[in-house]
């Protein structure tokens, strides 16, 4: 799939812990690495927090994440290696990410897999207009540095409009008091 093709997707109406079959499906993609970050900090949870866009239509972003080795659901999977792996192969490129957001100029094109994922939207940078993620990632392949002519986008920033599901970080629908 290209990364225009799983922002397009419909997120579902409600978040809730039943995952829709988009979130049942492993993705692999052709995507435009514009720059990461590592989220730590008082709310972080250490995972790195990638933007990739698609090649054809750089505008169209999402968020695709690789859990950190001491997080307690997704390193308890069978999946466990494949996360240290792809933090290794990223981490070797592009050396260890930091706490702000980094861009990359000139950027990378990278061949990604990852678990289709719809996540709670909070202004995060890069997310897609639906909020889908590729996380975890499972798979990262480093294909070639982009010309540092290649047209970026100036901003990466959330949409002015989402259409993601209704659910805030506490659980509550958003937009009730």
């Amino acid at each position: 799939m290209t990364i225009s093709e799983l922002v397009a997707l419909s997120a579902p109406e409600v978040l809730s812990d039943e995952r829709s079959s988009a979130e049942k499906r492993v993705y692999s993609v052709e995507a435009v690495l514009l720059g990461w970050k590592q989220e730590i900090g008082e709310h972080g949870d250490h995972d790195f927090h990638l933007v990739l866009a698609d090649p054809s239509e750089i505008t169209h972003t999402m968020i695709a994440e690789v859990p950190a080795a001491e997080c307690r659901g997704a390193c308890s999977s069978l999946q466990a290696q494949h996360y240290a792996e792809v933090r290794q192969v990223l981490t070797a490129e592009l050396a260890k990410p930091q706490a702000h957001f980094r861009r990359f100029t000139p950027a990378w094109v990278v061949r990604v897999e990852g678990v289709g994922f719809f996540d709670v939207f909070h202004g995060q940078i890069g997310v897609a207009e639906n909020c889908m993620e590729l996380h975890p990632l499972l798979k990262v392949e480093f294909v070639r540095q982009l010309s540092p002519a290649f047209p970026l986008p100036r901003r990466i920033e959330p949409p002015a409009d989402h259409h993601c599901g209704r659910l805030d970080r506490n659980g509550r629908v958003a937009d009730e008091e």
